[in-house]
């Protein structure tokens, strides 16, 4: 097992927030497009407000699920063909 020190941590710190930037990018402009729809809807009426909020958490639903199924595929894809799973 290897020890984490001061050091190789100030190593490894500026390529990982190099590659790290455009991920943070995506959330918090999915943040603000959120903010931005409640806001908006919030000055309609409170109907309209939780449309949004309804459409929004099943929307995340959907994202999350297939974010989870894209994830479990990519070490399935690398992995040698007698390894897979038969489904």
């Amino acid at each position: 097992m290897s020890v984490l020190t001061a050091a190789a941590i100030r190593a490894e710190l500026p390529p990982l927030l190099r590659l790290s930037w455009p991920i943070v990018g995506a959330q918090l402009a999915f943040m603000a497009i959120g903010v931005t729809d409640t806001i908006l809807a919030g000055h309609l009426s409170a109907r309209d407000l939780a449309a949004v909020a309804v459409g929004a958490n099943l929307w995340m639903l959907f994202f999350v699920g297939f974010m989870g199924i894209c994830m479990a595929m990519s070490p399935m894809a690398i992995s040698e063909p007698s390894d897979m799973p038969r489904i």
